[in-house]
């Protein structure tokens, strides 16, 4: 801190003082008349501070004295004080490890189910999408095929019974080719069905009726 103090007795009304960067404490006297020799005491005294810039002060009074001191540049960066930081107890690294460990295996498991689940929603699909082609076969025929005709009755005209005069040209399947299920098998179809008027279903990853998850029947019935 620089102190520089000034006096100067009969000074005038106001100082102007030029810019600077530091803080300004101003303290103005004002004399009183004093008993002895007609000299003055100081009175009163007031500070003002000003960020950046220097400040016009002015002291008012018929005489007075200003005192300009304590000039002093503040640090704009105040220091910092970093808190000490606490490390992680053996506790809590096992919980976090655990935590990261059950996420891995959902994960695991979820990616393993995966292909799974997307072979059966292409099951469904394909369902779907015979089932709609029987029901426009059954529009020129009127009727569906029986189940000797089969699926096969949707690419290429039947023999026998019900017989298939209005058959359109071309099929009813895009690409004039019975699909297969998933499982590289070919779909099947009752008509009259045992779930549903007609059955069309996929017996599953394994072949055989029922089972759960992959394995499970897929077919146009209500569940």
């Amino acid at each position: 801190m620089r102190v520089v103090a000034h006096l100067r007795a009969g000074v005038p009304e106001h100082v102007q003082v030029t810019r600077n960067p530091v803080s300004i404490l101003i303290v103005g006297v004002h004399r009183a008349p004093s008993s002895e020799s007609g000299g003055s005491l100081p009175v009163a005294s007031r500070t003002e501070q000003a960020g950046g810039s220097w400040a016009r002060a002015q002291q008012h009074g018929s005489t007075g004295a200003i005192i300009a001191a304590g000039l002093c540049r503040q640090d704009r960066n105040l220091r910092a004080y970093p808190r000490r930081q606490r490390g992680f107890t053996l506790l809590e690294v096992i919980v976090v490890v655990a935590i990261l460990a059950i996420l891995a295996t959902v994960v695991t498991l979820n990616v393993a189910d995966a292909p799974g689940q997307a072979r059966q929603a292409r099951a469904k699909q394909d369902v779907q999408t015979l089932v709609n082609a029987l029901n426009l076969y059954k529009l020129d025929n009127f009727a569906f095929p029986s189940t000797e005709q089969g699926l096969e009755s949707l690419v290429q005209r039947p023999a026998g019974q019900p017989e298939a005069a209005n058959w359109k040209n071309g099929g009813y399947l895009q690409g004039n080719a019975v699909i297969k299920d998933p499982w590289n098998r070919p779909y099947l179809y009752l008509n009259p069905g045992r779930r549903s008027d007609i059955d069309v279903y996929t017996l599953g990853a394994d072949g055989r009726p029922g089972g759960e998850g992959e394995n499970a029947d897929i077919g146009n019935w209500v569940e």
